[in-house]
Protein backbone atom coordinates (compact mmCIF):
# COMPACT_ATOMS: atom_id res chain seq x y z
CA UNK A 1 0.00 0.00 0.00
CA UNK A 2 1.62 3.79 -1.07
CA UNK A 3 0.87 6.86 -1.59
CA UNK A 4 -2.00 5.74 -4.63
CA UNK A 5 -3.83 4.23 -2.03
CA UNK A 6 -3.35 7.13 0.34
CA UNK A 7 -4.50 9.60 -1.81
CA UNK A 8 -7.62 7.29 -3.03
CA UNK A 9 -8.95 7.46 0.71
CA UNK A 10 -7.81 11.58 1.22
CA UNK A 11 -9.73 11.98 -2.79
CA UNK A 12 -12.82 9.96 -1.72
CA UNK A 13 -15.70 12.25 -2.17
CA UNK A 14 -19.64 10.31 -2.52
CA UNK A 15 -20.71 12.64 -4.08
CA UNK A 16 -18.31 12.90 -6.85
CA UNK A 17 -16.99 9.24 -7.64
CA UNK A 18 -14.91 8.45 -9.95
CA UNK A 19 -15.59 6.20 -13.60
CA UNK A 20 -12.85 3.77 -11.97
CA UNK A 21 -15.18 3.27 -8.71
CA UNK A 22 -17.78 2.14 -10.75
CA UNK A 23 -16.12 -0.24 -12.28
CA UNK A 24 -14.10 -1.62 -9.30
CA UNK A 25 -15.01 0.04 -5.95
CA UNK A 26 -12.93 -2.48 -3.83
CA UNK A 27 -9.23 -0.97 -3.56
CA UNK A 28 -11.18 1.98 -2.62
CA UNK A 29 -13.10 0.42 0.26
CA UNK A 30 -10.05 -0.91 1.17
CA UNK A 31 -7.88 2.40 1.14
CA UNK A 32 -10.67 3.64 3.09
CA UNK A 33 -10.72 1.26 6.06
CA UNK A 34 -7.04 1.40 6.05
CA UNK A 35 -6.14 5.15 5.77
CA UNK A 36 -9.45 6.37 6.76
CA UNK A 37 -12.21 4.47 8.18
CA UNK A 38 -14.38 6.93 9.53
CA UNK A 39 -14.31 9.26 6.44
CA UNK A 40 -15.22 12.90 6.89
CA UNK A 41 -16.91 14.04 3.83
CA UNK A 42 -16.71 17.42 2.57
CA UNK A 43 -20.80 17.71 3.11
CA UNK A 44 -19.81 17.22 6.60
CA UNK A 45 -21.34 13.53 6.70
CA UNK A 46 -19.56 10.69 8.04
CA UNK A 47 -18.62 7.55 5.76
CA UNK A 48 -17.86 4.57 7.80
CA UNK A 49 -16.12 1.61 6.17
CA UNK A 50 -15.34 -0.68 8.99
CA UNK A 51 -18.38 -3.29 10.16
CA UNK A 52 -18.21 -2.94 14.10
CA UNK A 53 -18.01 0.98 13.62
CA UNK A 54 -21.12 0.65 11.43
CA UNK A 55 -22.75 -1.87 14.40
CA UNK A 56 -22.03 0.68 17.27
CA UNK A 57 -23.69 3.95 15.09
CA UNK A 58 -26.41 1.62 13.86
CA UNK A 59 -27.00 0.32 18.02
CA UNK A 60 -25.91 3.98 19.63
CA UNK A 61 -28.87 6.26 18.10
CA UNK A 62 -28.55 8.65 20.32
CA UNK A 63 -24.88 9.21 19.42
CA UNK A 64 -25.13 8.63 16.12
CA UNK A 65 -27.84 10.08 14.19
CA UNK A 66 -28.97 12.16 11.42
CA UNK A 67 -32.33 13.79 11.13
CA UNK A 68 -33.42 12.64 7.85
CA UNK A 69 -36.36 15.04 7.20
CA UNK A 70 -34.29 17.48 7.26
CA UNK A 71 -31.81 16.29 4.51
CA UNK A 72 -34.95 14.29 2.27
CA UNK A 73 -37.48 17.04 2.49
CA UNK A 74 -35.61 19.04 0.00
CA UNK A 75 -34.88 16.68 -2.17
CA UNK A 76 -38.21 14.78 -2.45
CA UNK A 77 -40.50 17.19 -1.16
CA UNK A 78 -43.71 16.44 0.68
CA UNK A 79 -43.85 13.15 -1.65
CA UNK A 80 -44.08 9.06 -1.84
CA UNK A 81 -40.33 9.16 -1.81
CA UNK A 82 -40.45 11.72 0.97
CA UNK A 83 -42.17 8.99 3.65
CA UNK A 84 -40.48 6.17 2.34
CA UNK A 85 -37.03 7.54 3.59
CA UNK A 86 -38.53 8.92 6.59
CA UNK A 87 -40.48 6.28 8.35
CA UNK A 88 -41.85 6.42 11.49
CA UNK A 89 -40.10 3.76 13.06
CA UNK A 90 -36.71 2.19 11.82
CA UNK A 91 -36.91 -0.30 14.95
CA UNK A 92 -37.21 -3.16 12.45
CA UNK A 93 -34.05 -2.33 11.01
CA UNK A 94 -31.18 -4.59 12.04
CA UNK A 95 -27.79 -4.67 10.76
CA UNK A 96 -26.46 -7.68 8.94
CA UNK A 97 -25.06 -10.85 10.44
CA UNK A 98 -21.74 -11.74 10.00
CA UNK A 99 -20.91 -14.32 7.89
CA UNK A 100 -20.33 -17.16 10.29
CA UNK A 101 -17.09 -19.83 9.72
CA UNK A 102 -17.87 -23.17 9.70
Amino acid sequence: MGADVSELATGFDLERLTAEFYVDPYPTYRALRENEPVKRMPNGSYFLTRYDDLVTAYKNTKAFSSDKKREFLPKYGNSLLYEHHTPASSSTIRPPIPACGG
